[in-house]
């Protein structure tokens, strides 16, 4: 592996297989035994299950089918009924198909039997009058949460691989019938540090909500940049950290999942003049790779190897159970046109795929020994950003659980937090067990070793920091409120890490109320031992109800001009804030971004636990 430094960055490049993640897939298949056209193939899932490849080149009507996951395929007759021409894009919307033909975006209620629509995608900006040498649209279009439709563009304007160049965002409010472009940078004021020869941008919906734009650069790696309003404003760029050629890329979330998985050429970072000089723009390619990220693209696995040889022209798609990529193939790296690829098919266990874990990571997870057989699990953190505080307005929250809406704007405005650094916190809240055998006392009213400790006032935590850090030469603390919320939502952003509803199935509150249309549920009356329920997708237990959990911020009642980077709340303040709702209060006092506190030397009932965070910059590596 080659680390090289770029503009404060490590990036990693591949010299070999070592580098890598060694991860072989469940089944190859070479199509060029189909006699199947060579070309760029999109995927789509027909109305009777079939797995469909849609050619976008060669032949009108190209399309081949599998009745079996892609083991075995036969041309596809339904075709015919499409628009004619080179489909660049499938998309579905609720029960309409949506495809891409050429610069047209056609629409169909039918499965294909009908179509309507064909408006123009093409957007030219105004501002530009320099001549176009072309333009390559996005080979997909993203139908997002909230239905617009988004389609990531560029222009290259009279040259190749340097620029000048424009890329952005195509976004349509009214389901195709009109579009408007979004640039994120290009002339006239262009973009002052931005990489040279940016181009052919994909665009995701992760998570959060943001949208993730990730382009390639002539200078050798992959950069990125987010929008936080639907696509129609671009944050600064920066690098991802993936390294690349200038070849073409594939980005794609996966359904129902955080994880984002981006297919790319892998190589060395070379300036863009030295490695035209050395090789043709567009021929030869790179080994073909893939990554997985699970925090919103803010860290990445190993690269796994797709191919050794050459790969090119990419696409992905999942199933309940798989990953499939469809790529062009060339054996050796001498000079060669688009006439020596060959069509290649490949499928990956999904469930292996998401176990790929973030390269140089720390350890996943760590055991302290507390003594007398009692020990702790902590589970690490990466550091990233997410958007703290209700998505919901303060009236919404109170419709919804049946409360007060003064009770909920501490909540707002939300905002975007960065935390910079990577922490471990604690997988359980802290039992009984542990407290007794840190503090040699137990204050819980409910009586049990593996049950939540409870009954906890603010110091007495922070003492039980104290102690626990001086016998391990490490430091231990209480969260903050937003190393709390970000570590609750795991990288969700609803009113719950559960989804849009939570049930008693799922966390110990009082199931006699409700949170909008939710069923009513179970009262336990009492606490449940630690990791009773599922835990988050960070591996947290408990994050929703059993007991409320101390945070070591002082309360402040709004986030109106807040921290936006590692906050820490207020200096100074009367009240302390506690997080994640309790056994004995309903769900709406459970979600991600609900707030409460009261006075640090108010045990606050039998409700009041806490769990402990490890900074990553005390251990010994």
């Amino acid at each position: 592996m080659v680390l090289i430094l770029l503009a404060g960055l490590t990036v990693m490049a591949l010299e070999g297989a070592s580098s890598a993640e060694l991860l072989q897939p469940v089944f190859r298949l070479n199509m060029d035994e189909l006699s199947v056209w060579r070309s760029q193939w999109k995927f789509h899932r027909s109305a009777d299950g079939e797995l469909v490849l849609i050619g976008s080149g060669g032949p009108e009507g190209s399309a081949i089918a599998s009745k079996d996951e892609g083991r075995t395929w036969h041309q596809w007759p339904a075709i015919h009924t499409w628009p004619k021409g080179g489909v660049t894009a499938v998309a579905r919307k609720g029960k309409e198909l949506l495809i891409q033909v050429g610069t047209s975006i056609w629409r169909s209620e039918d499965e294909g039997q009908t179509w309507t629509g064909g408006e123009k995608l093409l957007m030219w900006p105004q501002h530009v009058d320099k001549k176009l040498l072309w333009y390559t649209p996005g080979d997909r279009i993203l139908v997002t949460k909230a239905g617009r439709l988004l389609v990531s563009v560029d222009f290259l304007l009279g040259g190749e691989g340097t620029g000048p160049e424009i890329i952005g965002s195509l976004v349509s409010e009214d389901n195709g019938g009109s579009w408007r472009i979004y640039e994120l940078f290009g002339p006239p004021a262009g973009y002052p540090d931005r990489p040279e020869g940016f181009g052919e941008p994909k665009i995701v919906e992760l998570a959060d909500g943001r949208i993730w734009m990730v382009f390639r650069t002539c200078l050798g790696h992959l950069w990125q940049a987010f929008s936080t309003d639907g696509g129609r404003t671009w944050g600064k760029p920066s690098s991802t950290g993936l390294v690349s050629p200038a070849g073409p890329l594939h980005a794609q979330r996966v359904p129902g999942n955080n994880a984002v998985v981006v297919v790319w050429e892998n190589g060395k970072p070379t300036p863009s003049m030295v490695w035209r000089s050395e090789n043709n723009f567009w021929f030869p390619r790179r080994p073909l790779v893939f990554a997985v990220s699970h925090d919103n693209c803010q860290t990445w696995s190993r690269p796994v190897i797709i191919t050794s040889n050459v790969g090119y022209m990419r696409n992905i798609y999942f199933s309940d159970t798989e990953m499939f990529i469809n790529y062009l193939e060339k054996a050796g790296t001498k000079q060669w046109g688009p006439s020596d690829y060959r069509p290649k098919l490949v499928i990956y266990d999904l469930k292996k795929v998401l176990a790929l874990k973030p390269a140089g990571s720390k350890r996943k997870q760590l055991t302290v020994d507390l003594g007398s057989g009692v020990s702790m699990k902590l589970v690490y953190i990466p550091a990233g950003e997410f958007m703290m505080g209700s998505g919901e307005s303060a009236e919404q929250v109170a419709r919804k659980g049946d409360g007060k809406v003064e009770w909920f704007k501490d909540e707002h405005p939300q905002h975007r937090v960065r935390l910079s650094k990577d922490f471990y916190m604690g997988v359980h809240e802290v039992t009984q067990a542990q407290y007794r055998a840190v503090m040699g006392k137990n204050p819980s009213g409910f009586s049990g070793d593996n049950l939540p400790v409870e009954m906890v006032i603010w110091n007495d935590a922070e003492e039980f920091c104290r102690k626990l850090s001086s016998k391990e030469g490490k430091t231990y603390r209480l969260p903050t409120e937003a190393e709390w919320e970000y570590s609750c939502r795991a990288g969700t952003a609803t009113p719950f890490n559960t989804g849009a509803t939570i049930s008693t199935d799922q966390a110990n509150y009082n199931g006699n109320y409700t949170y909008g249309s939710d069923r009513k549920g179970v009262y336990r009356e009492k606490t449940t031992p630690v990791g009773s329920f599922r835990p988050n997708a960070w591996g947290l237990y408990d994050m929703h109800g059993n007991v409320w959990e101390w945070c070591s911020d002082f309360y402040i009642d709004s986030y109106t001009n807040a921290e936006t980077t590692d906050p820490q709340g207020p200096s100074s303040g009367t009240a302390r804030v506690f997080r994640g709702g309790v056994w004995g209060y309903g769900p709406r006092i459970c979600r991600s971004a609900s707030r409460n506190s009261t006075f640090n030397c108010r045990y606050y009932g039998d409700w009041g636990g806490f769990r402990v965070v490890l900074s990553v910059s005390s251990m010994d590596d």
